[in-house]
Parts: C-alpha cells; structure tokens; sequence
C-alpha cells in the first residue's frame, strides 16, 4: 500500500514539475507577428491621405494580432486540457492499483473479486472525463495552428499591401489596394 502512495506522490510531483517548465519555457507559443510601420513613406506622394492608408493598415494589424490571440488562448486551454487528462489518467492508475486485488500465491486459484460496483463507476467516470479531455485538448492545440496561420497570412498581406500602396499609380490604384486589405484581412 505504501509503494502505491509513493508512485502516486512521484506521479503527482512530475505533473506539478512539467506544468511549471510548460509554463516556463515558450514552447508551442506562437510570437506576436510583427509588420513594419508606415513611417513617412506616405506622405506627400500618394493620391490618399496618409490618414485613410494608416487607419486601413492599423485595422488590418489589430484583427491579425486578435487573431494572434485567439491562437493562443486556444494553444493555452490545449495545454491545460492536455495536463488534466494526464493527471486523471494517472489518477485512474493509482487508483485501480490502490484498490485492485492482488494475486494470490503461486498455484493457488486466481483473486477474481474485482473491484465494487461503486469503484467501478468511479473508474468509468474518470475514464470518460480523461477521453473528453484529451480530445479537447488536440482539437483546441489544432485551432490554434489554424489562427497561427491565418495571423501569418494577414502579416504577409499587410507587407504586400504597403509595397502596393506605395507603388500605386492613382488614388482609385491606391484604394483597391485599401479595400483588399480590409476585405482579405477581415475573413
């Protein structure tokens, strides 16, 4: 009975002790993308306003560092989905081992009790509780690869669409360009 309390305590320390490296070092979170800013290159020697190209651009940045965010929210609640279903499957385990029965002597008939009914339903429970749990978790850590990438396709715009907007020819080149942005960046 005490070994099972000890692989229960050395379970429940590993737990405790990769949650705080997760926490720790970034892994799997995904860095805020980062776009250059407009400067002065608008001024003067465009057909818009540089206040109509920099309230497009600055629109466009904010939706592609919510939808940076939302990543990694989604990332987050994997993560911690993720670290339940570990801690109750290791409590299933220490649990059916806690209360199991042990075998018998050498050559003597097999303990076939078996666990109560009662304990039976806690297992089940736990065991249900784990599933849902694990596919949360790689359902949630899969969104989040899916905004990760959408945020990276709104970066890649916007540097697309500074080149083009100052390399529009007329104001009517310039807005398409705005109008883009705003439409490709919203989806």
């Amino acid at each position: 009975m005490s070994m099972w309390r000890t692989v229960g305590v050395l379970l429940f320390a590993v737990l405790i002790s990769l949650i705080v490296f997760e926490n720790s070092v970034p892994i799997g979170r995904h860095p805020v993308p980062e776009v250059l800013g407009l400067g002065n290159a608008f001024e003067g020697n465009l057909q818009l306003p540089s206040e109509k190209i920099s309230a497009a651009f600055g629109e466009a940045r904010q939706r592609m560092l919510s939808v940076n965010d939302t990543g990694n929210s989604f990332r987050l609640g994997g993560n911690i989905a993720g670290w339940l279903s570990f801690a109750v499957t290791s409590l299933i385990t220490l649990f059916v081992g806690y209360l199991g029965r042990p075998p018998g002597p050498a050559g003597s008939n097999p303990n076939t009790e078996g666990l109560s009914g009662r304990n039976l339903q806690i297992i089940g429970l736990l065991a249900a509780f784990a599933a849902v749990l694990t596919g949360a978790s790689s359902l949630s850590i899969e969104k989040s690869q899916d905004y990760y990438k959408r945020s990276d396709q709104i970066r890649t715009l916007l540097v697309q669409s500074r080149a083009q907007v100052i390399d529009a020819k007329t104001a009517e080149d310039a807005q398409a360009v705005l109008d883009n942005l705003t439409v490709q960046s919203s989806r």
